[in-house]
Formats: C-alpha cells, structure tokens, sequence
C-alpha cells in the first residue's frame, strides 16, 4: 500500500463479500444528483473540445470545463471525434448550466481559471451533457480534488450515480473510448472505474463478453505498486463462483467497508479486499492480470486539481 495524505465499488481471516453498500451509496447518489445549485442560461460560443467549451455567461465571455469528467485532448487518440460528439449534443445554442459558487457568489474556477459546471439541455436539469458524453464514450469519469473527508454531496459529485452507470453502459457496448481506440478493447472482464476517495473505496470490475467469467479463477488486481495483489480465488470458499454476462463485481477497501455473504452468479457482487486504503488520491493505475499470467486491462486515472 502506497502512502496516501490527507486529501483523499468468505470466513473470518479472509476476504469477505459486501453486498449493502451499493443500496446505501446510490440512494444517497441518487438524492445528491439533482442540481444543487441554481442553473443559469448561457449562450454558446464556441465547442473547445470533448469538455471544455466557451459561452455567454452574465454579460461577459467565460470558458465552461466540464466538471468530473474527462475527455481525450484534441491532439490525443479520439479527441476530435470527442468534440464532434460534444458539438452534436450543443446544437441547440441556448444551455443551462450549473456552477459552484461560493458563500460570497464568486464562481469556482480551476488551475486554468475556468468555470467547472454541469451543462444541461434543458432548464429542469435533466439532460446533462457532461454524462450523455460518458454514455457515448466521447468521454470518461474524472473526478478531481475529492478525499476522504469530502461530503457526499460536494459538487464534484454531484452526478455520480449517474455518470458511473453510463460509463458501465459504454464500456459494455466498447463504445468510444472503450472500443476502437482501448489497446485492452478484446478483453471481456476489466476495470471500467475506481473510486479512489473515501473510506470505502471501490474498483468496478465488468463482465463484457457472452460467457460467464469464474472469479474463482485466479485472477490478479494490484495497483501500480504491484505489491500484494488481491487474488480473486480467494474471496470464494467454494470451487466456482461465476459473474454472468453483463455482470459487476465492486472490489471494496478502506477502513469503512462492510461484510457479506457470498452472492455468486448475480449481475452484482461485492467483495472485500482489504481494511486499508488502496488507491492514491492525486492519480493511480489499476492492473488487472488474466488467471495465466497476462495483462487484460490497465485502468490509469488522474485525480489532483488542475
């Protein structure tokens, strides 16, 4: 385990399955995704790229980054078809957009003075841009400047329950990011998110293929250490214990994650790694290694404020 500072998805002895902390976070998501904050009409300008755009805001010009997601730079593999997909959903020159602000109203802005926000296509906050852009692939999840004493309902999550099941939904259909352009776009079970922040932190492993995948099987996980992986076989007292197509499995660590029962063959699952954080707050990679020994997928995200 590496160390981490402050700024931070079987029997006893073992690895245990957690099956409860899903209901109990995306309820909480699901209340937590609703704008919070008063969304503003804005007039496009011009589209940057796949996540950034410039717009009318209060009488004067300001460039919008999208808040918590990430798209490929336009020099990058798919960041022109990145843009093109943000251009396509922006057509319509009036939005709606929802940024932070602070107690005194200023705008939040990041390290490039930008706005973060949400950009919607409707003025009930409906149709949010920043996760149709997940579900198409033309970007992914990129939560940036969280830890473990950040709130639920910090503004940087604000759309979470719903920016991770469309990023589930693109990563099963090899949509995007996760298709043509993925050098690991054959493999049928990977790592499609981590959630680094937190005292339950949780690894989104998925079952993209057509046949079941034996979790019993002994496969690898580790970080970009590459020191005491967690091996998948053990987590199931019994001899096999499949995850169906289609399926997810959540690996959970950190000092708040909670106990279960085996929940074998379900289209969810959770298991316990281990009690102590994992995952670094400012950027990690997770690696995922087939039963013979082969990399299947490299999960890499960047996580500091910028």
């Amino acid at each position: 385990m590496k160390h981490r500072g402050h700024h931070q998805t079987m029997k006893p002895g073992g690895l245990f399955l957690i099956c409860c902390w899903v209901g109990a976070e995306l309820a909480a998501g699901k209340a937590m995704s609703q704008p919070a904050n008063r969304l503003e009409t804005v007039r496009l300008i011009e589209v940057i790229d796949g996540d950034t755009i410039r717009v009318w805001l209060e009488q004067r010009q300001e460039t919008v980054r999208y808040e918590s997601v990430e798209a490929p730079e336009l020099a990058e593999a798919g960041g022109r078809e990145a843009r093109r997909a943000n251009e396509e959903l922006l057509r319509a020159r009036d939005l709606w957009l929802e940024a932070e602000r602070d107690d005194q109203g200023a705008l939040a802005r990041d390290g490039h003075k930008r706005v973060l926000g949400y950009v919607y296509l409707d003025a009930a906050g409906k149709q949010c841009v920043n996760v149709e852009l997940v579900r198409q692939g033309a970007a992914r999840i990129g939560v940036r400047g969280v830890g473990d004493d950040t709130p639920e309902n910090a503004f940087a999550l604000l759309c979470l329950e719903e920016l991770i099941k469309a990023q589930v939904e693109a990563a099963r259909n090899r949509r995007g990011w996760w298709g043509a352009g993925d050098p690991y776009a054959e493999s049928n079970l990977l790592v499609c998110f981590v959630k680094f922040w937190g005292r339950d932190e949780v690894v989104w492993l998925l079952n993209r293929g057509r046949a079941p995948v034996n979790l019993s099987d002994n496969w690898r996980l580790t970080d970009s250490t590459q020191k005491k992986p967690l091996l998948l076989r053990q987590c199931f007292p019994q001899a096999n214990c499949d995850l169906p197509p289609g399926g997810v499995c959540r690996i959970h660590t950190g000092s708040e994650a909670r106990r279960g029962e085996p929940q074998c063959e379900e289209p969810e699952m959770d298991l316990l790694w281990k009690r102590q954080r994992v995952w670094n707050n400012t950027g990690d990679q997770a690696f995922l290694n087939a039963p013979e020994g082969n990399l299947v997928y490299s999960y890499t995200y960047k996580a500091a404020k910028g």
